[in-house]
């Protein structure tokens, strides 16, 4: 590595690549090849199709995102999804109920809904395209924490998805609950 002591220079030119770390311009030559295993090539490209379907999922989930350009998030939604994805061929998938480490992703660092909303809610996929989430009869001052003076409490559900090969948008549904924050009992719901 050599130092760089009165031009500066940013780039590259032809194997020589001079670029500026901890305030000091520095150059350095690019190995004549890179040698990259199958399952690092295999990985490579599923990092790609990981931004895209987080990309994808992201602006389809935005009516529920409090922080949506968020970047520290966009990068670790899409790292789970690449961490899913592994060195594993993406277009030989099988569907999944469950996506693993994808499945209960935190979009914030508050707490998540099982902290808040102390509930048993069950979602299902009964057929293809249609997803169905069942929410048991509960009591809110009861089963939902919230901070003193509560009125309502308002939830925000989407559902979203997209084809993993290509990214291409399947479709989203978002929809609001306001529920009053009271000792009343609020009947069982089902909603597709």
């Amino acid at each position: 590595m050599t130092l760089q002591m009165e031009t500066y220079l940013s780039g590259r030119m032809n194997n020589v690549v001079f670029f500026k770390r901890s305030g000091t311009y520095m150059a350095r030559s690019l190995p004549a090849a890179v040698k990259l295993s199958a399952a690092t090539k295999v990985c490579n490209g599923n990092f790609g199709i990981a931004s895209a379907c987080g990309k994808s999922l992201r602006q389809l989930l935005q009516p529920a995102l409090p922080f949506p350009k968020d970047r520290r998030m966009q990068i670790r939604f899409s790292g789970a999804i690449a961490k899913w994805l592994g060195a594993a061929n993406a277009a030989t998938l099988p569907p999944v109920p469950a996506i693993p480490f994808v499945n209960q992703f935190r979009f914030t660092d508050c707490p998540g809904i099982a902290e808040r909303w102390k509930l048993g809610l069950l979602v299902e996929q009964p057929a293809a395209n249609i997803i169905t989430l069942h929410i048991p009869a509960f009591i809110p001052t009861q089963t939902i924490s919230a901070p003193e003076h509560t009125v309502a409490v308002t939830c925000a559900i989407t559902v979203a998805g997209c084809i993993l090969m290509g990214a291409a948008p399947m479709g989203s549904h978002a929809t609001t609950m306001e529920i009053p924050y009271t000792d009343t009992l609020i009947p069982a719901q089902t909603m597709q």
